[in-house]
């Protein structure tokens, strides 16, 4: 039977979009194709003139050769008649003959051709390389050609500094060595060298042919200028938590979503990934502060966003700011509760056309997989299990046995996968236009079959200024297709037998799976991969324009237009065929969905900066904004589809016979918002900000639709002051804040009851009538939560800012926390409870960064670790009813005073090993040697539900970062290490292997308890539904409880980069190849496949329940640009 595909669906039906990428794509192609004709004549000239001015025919070799002419105006007479007829000559042929019986002598220097005038003897005058010159290149001409060297502090040549001739697009870089050569349009020009981790330089020529600088490191970073929102304030002055991403060290993980690649470089920052093809990773800032919602808060280029999700090109970032605490976070009041993540994208700059391509490969595999037993041990330990129990074992290990069957099923499901990433760029601009262009493609071919996710990106930005006027815009397209496999195939490879062939004539569609004879109600995973085709399509556009006046020097206002439509069609086809044991007989069936989003937002800002006296700074906004989003969703479930005659199906509505179910909602919001900010500076010593937002939203009832967020913060730089004088520290700061900030965590209309007008109904005798519903209890009076936070900070610089250090202590206290598990008297009608704000919780937390630089050895690196240690409690719950305190999700219990999620249940003491100790246990009567001894936690002498307690949190107690960065000439070494540690995880899939409940394969190697084997920690094993041996396989114990710490060598990166002359001669400025390994090592006690779970849910964030483990990755790159 034929694999039905469903990438060959539409997601528009004219393919306008298709159309559109594809325009972009040719544009970007021809513009790319024109930039490498314009170098290509380099290798042959062809000239003809008769009696022509010399001036013409050099204009003509430049065009031609892409070599630039100099030349003495007082030597060279470019008024020369030359006579020349050559077709396809060499650079040096054509210059031999243009100066042929003339007293002009030529020097190719790199690009360069230098003219000079010949000495009576025919020998060239000297020292004509440092001598001004004139070029004669079209209209821009060049009088001036500087040489120089660009050097760190310790004398070092710099590779890669930017040489740009202030005011004009007129730039070079130097090379390896730091030289450099670039010539100007005047000997009055200046000269801008600028380089990350470097202050920037301005040097005024002053007729100067020869001009060697050394660069300051900025090892603060900047003059680095953080994005706080609506503001920059240069990293060393701020007053709030701020965690700035290094975004080089991000972008060398290979990750789908900017979350995955945060992980381990930020404090306070916790993420957690699964490894499927197109996954979300969930991202937690500063620990818990909603039972419902605890996402952070994306803006990306001023857009507001719930998330930064998989459709966004990682390569397009130019930096990453998380605001941890109210008074950086309030300035976007009550969506920041949880955090806020402000992405900047990459923007043109001043200076010549700039073109960067990047591209890599990756190869992924499993880096685990469970240890099974084959279709031998298997029947050995069933057929043990069955006599144990005092039964026939089943057929298929006894009677029935095939040796010939031993299916692998993890083989049969795991494979090879690979990743690939494709980027083009181009940038440039002058001083009153700058533009940036990025296309980019992304596929990852998951590791577990029917899983892949593939990615089309495309992102421009412009912006003009005149005058005191300033427009500019920001838009990306991004088309993504990802494919799912149904189920969950890390729970469906081991429940399947080994005695299960993997495809059966016998059975409806042809595949294998549980019968009487092996007696299993597991999946077989690849039946349902084949039979069960799921995709998602999605195409997002994200983008806004804006306008800027300069109203003032020191004030500014700015109007900012913003849009994000999001479409998404998912469809499921299912064929005709079974893939488990008893499994209904069920048509071939489609359901498809189709949803789109708009949301719009309009802005005015109004900037202040401005300087009074000598030690007063003030910088201040004021805003409003309103926002709008609609949402519009409609599904369809058909079926009765037939095969067509090769046995394979087309995958359309209207070949379905029966529409089986139809349905649609609509859902809108709006919000608008007024909000300022002020921080005031005095003399660099004493800081203070002051923050307030007021939101209205359309979410909440009438009577709760407002809130307000202020916050306000302190800082003192004690370093400044003049009783203090240490001479090693560089730098020392004193921070405090506090404020308040909101959580919107429901939907639209929660505070409005509906009515189901469809049920039917009969009383007695009378006929069906129609009736109506109330579908859900309401709250009118469901309100914000309420998230407070107190943050202490204090930034040291030690040792000429060879040492760096940030530490941080919170405290965040939410209130109104909503909960959906306060109970309401059933006879009001609904299905379950509504939203309530009743609880509350506390966060206490920890964070250290500290980084040590070394730049003055031949061997520079730096070395960055960073440390988190955060506890959550509750504080109320509400009214929960009977006096109860706590909140139970399966395996987990929320109680007041404790963290939210822990671990509850029985704990285990070892395993009886005679009838002595059963009976001197007392509370399991029912038990027998080689049975599981449960501790009897309320010494009733009964073991039941009483006897559960708290066996273990999911929250870590501590996680940290390790990143490592060293260069050696051209060589450069990354490496980051990652660590949680004091986690528990629930080994779910390891309670499934371990059960003999004849419903999954076995864990190989297990020696079970006998007589003869007493010293064990695995129980007897016997095939018998009596309590003892339900009590050996409850699941609500601590015998799948595993500490779950972990320390990952999350990634490893040797680069090589090309030298500069090497790059000059092919027409390259930069080129870089690079190899990694991404989680190559992972040192943990954990014996499931990954550690690093992601969860079942919130109150479950440990539940190992088949998570799909980080692939191992080995990838190639390369990195040019030109």
């Amino acid at each position: 039977m034929k694999k039905t595909s469903l990438g060959k669906l539409c997601l528009f039906p004219s393919g306008i979009f298709t159309k559109s990428m594809l325009a972009a794509l040719l544009i970007t192609i021809s513009t790319f194709q024109l930039h490498a004709v314009d170098t290509t004549g380099k290798n042959s000239i062809s000239l003809t003139f008769a009696n022509a001015r010399l001036e013409e025919v050099l204009l003509s070799v430049e065009k031609q050769s892409g070599y630039t002419f100099f030349y003495q105006s007082r030597s060279i007479d470019l008024s020369r008649k030359v006579t020349i007829n050559i077709n396809e000559a060499s650079l040096d042929e054509t210059m031999k003959l243009i100066f042929k019986d003339s007293n002009i002598a030529y020097k190719i220097k790199g690009d360069q051709i230098v003219l000079r005038k010949k000495d009576k003897s025919g020998v060239t005058t000297t020292a004509i390389d440092v001598e001004p010159v004139e070029s004669i290149k079209g209209d821009e001409v060049f009088v001036a050609a500087i040489v120089g060297k660009v050097t760190d502090d310790t004398g070092a040549g710099l590779p890669g500094v930017s040489v740009v001739e202030k005011g004009s697009t007129n730039g070079t870089t130097s090379d390896a060595n730091g030289d450099y050569s670039i010539s100007v349009s005047n000997d009055d020009a200046t000269l801008v060298f600028s380089f990350i981790g470097y202050q920037t330089m301005e040097v005024n020529v002053g007729g100067r042919t020869t001009i060697d600088v050394s660069l300051v490191p900025d090892i603060q970073s900047l003059a680095e200028v953080v994005v706080i929102g609506y503001q920059t304030v240069k990293r060393k002055d701020l007053t709030d938590a701020v965690s700035v991403v290094k975004v080089d060290d991000a972008k060398k993980i290979t990750a789908t979503t900017v979350a995955e690649a945060l992980q381990g470089l930020a404090t306070g920052v916790n993420v957690r990934s699964g490894g499927r093809p197109g996954q979300e990773s969930i991202i937690e800032i500063r620990g818990v502060g909603s039972l419902v919602n605890n996402n952070p808060f994306y803006v990306i280029d001023g857009l507001p966003s719930t998330i930064a999700n998989r459709d966004f090109n990682p390569n397009d970032i130019e930096s990453i700011q998380i605001l941890k605490d109210a008074s950086a976070a309030a300035i976007y009041g009550a969506r920041a509760a949880n955090g806020v993540i402000i992405i900047t994208t990459k923007k043109g700059a001043e200076g010549p056309l700039q073109v960067n391509f990047s591209a890599k490969y990756g190869i992924q595999r499993l880096p685990n997989r469970w240890d099974l037993t084959d279709n031998v041990r298997f029947a050995d330990l069933n057929r043990t299990a069955y006599q144990n129990g005092g039964e026939l074992p089943m057929a298929s290990v006894s009677t029935e046995f095939n040796p010939d069957i031993n299916t692998d099923w993890q083989d049969a499901v795991m494979r090879v996968g690979y990743v690939q990433d494709y980027d083009l760029s181009f940038s440039g601009g002058g001083k009153a236009s700058k533009y940036f262009i990025s296309g980019n493609y992304f596929t990852n071919h998951g590791t577990i079959i029917g899983t892949s996710y593939d990615r089309i990106s495309f992102r421009v930005n412009s912006e003009g200024q005149k005058g005191r006027f300033k427009i500019g815009e920001n838009l990306s397209i991004v088309s993504s297709d990802e494919d799912r496999m149904e189920g969950n195939p890390f729970i469906d490879m081991v429940r399947m037998l080994p005695v299960i062939p993997i495809k059966d004539a016998n059975n409806p569609g042809g595949y294998g799976y549980g019968s009487d004879k092996a007696t299993t109600f597991g999946t077989n995973p690849v039946a349902l991969n084949n039979l069960v085709q799921s995709g998602l399509k999605n195409v997002r556009m994200r983008g806004n324009a804006f306008a800027e006046l300069e109203i003032m020097s020191w004030m500014r206002y700015r109007f900012n237009l913003a849009m994000e439509a999001n479409f998404d069609r998912f469809a499921s086809f299912r064929e005709l065929g079974s893939w488990t044991y008893n499994q209904p007989v069920e048509q071939a069936s489609l359901q498809e969905s189709r949803s789109q989003s708009i949301n719009t937002l309009t802005e005015h800002t109004i900037n202040i900066n401005k300087r009074i006296g000598e030690n007063h700074n003030i910088d201040a906004v004021l805003g409003f904004n309103f926002q709008k989003d609609r949402y519009d969703m409609t599904g369809v479930l058909k079926t009765g589809f037939a095969p067509l005659p090769d046995g394979s199906y087309q995958p359309v509505l209207d070949q379905g016979a029966t529409p089986t179910s139809v349905g649609g909602n609509i859902t809108e919001w709006a919000s608008y918002s007024f909000f300022g900010r002020v921080n005031y500076n005095y003399a660099d010593r004493y800081f203070v900000s002051g923050t307030v937002r007021r939101d209205a939203d359309s979410r909440f009832g009438p009577t709760n639709r407002v809130g307000y967020f202020p916050s306000a913060a302190l800082a003192w730089r004690i370093s400044n002051e003049k009783f203090f004088q240490v001479q090693a520290i560089n730098d020392l700061k004193l921070r405090a804040s506090y404020g308040q900030l909101g959580n919107v965590t429901i939907g639209s209309y929660q505070f409005v009851g509906s009515i189901n007008p469809n049920p039917r109904f009969v009383f007695g005798d009378s006929p069906i009538l129609l009736g109506a519903t109330q579908t859900g209890l309401v709250n009118p009076e469901v309100k914000w939560e309420d998230r407070s936070i107190t943050n202490f900070g204090l930034d040291l610089s030690l040792l000429d800012n060879a040492i760096t250090m940030s530490t941080e202590y919170f405290i965040s206290v939410s209130r109104d926390v909503l909960t959906y598990d306060v109970p309401f008297a059933r006879y009001l009608g609904g299905t379950g409870n509504p939203p309530v704000n009743a609880a509350s919780l506390e966060n206490r937390g920890i964070e250290l960064t500290v980084t040590y630089r070394n730049e003055k050895n031949p061997v520079k690196f730096d070395v960055t670790g960073n440390f988190s240690s955060i506890r959550n409690e509750i504080l109320e719950l509400g009214n929960l009813g009977e006096g109860r305190t706590y909140i139970q999700r399966g395996l987990t219990r929320s109680e007041i005073g404790r963290s939210v999620g822990e671990y509850y249940g029985l704990k285990t003491n070892g395993i009886f090993q005679n009838p002595d100790e059963v009976l001197a246990h007392g509370a399991q009567p029912y038990s027998q040697p080689g049975d599981i001894r449960y501790v009897n936690n309320v010494a009733d002498g009964v073991l039941d539900n009483n006897d559960r307690q708290y066996l273990g949190s999911p929250w870590p107690k501590l996680t940290a970062g390790l990143i490592i960065n060293a260069r050696y000439k051209n060589f450069g070494l990354g490496i980051q290490f990652y660590g949680s540690y004091g986690q528990k995880v629930f080994n779910t899939v390891g309670s499934i292997i371990d059960r003999f409940d004849d419903n999954s394969n076995y864990r190989n190697g297990i020696t079970p308890w006998t007589e003869e084997n007493p010293n064990t920690n695995f129980p007897r094993i016997v095939h018998k539904g009596d309590q003892a041996i339900q009590m050996n396989t409850r699941g609500d114990t601590d015998r799948w409880l595993e500490d779950g710490s972990f320390t990952r060598l999350r990634n490893v990166e040797l680069s090589y980069s090309v030298p500069a002359a090497t790059l000059k001669k092919i027409g390259f400025e930069t080129a870089r190849i690079y190899v990694s390994g991404q989680n190559l090592l992972t040192f943990t006690k954990y014996s499931g496949l990954d550690p690093d779970v992601v969860g079942t849910n919130f109150f479950e964030r440990t539940v190992d329940a088949g998570n799909y483990p980080a692939s191992r990755t080995f990838s190639l790159g390369l990195q040019c640009g030109f």
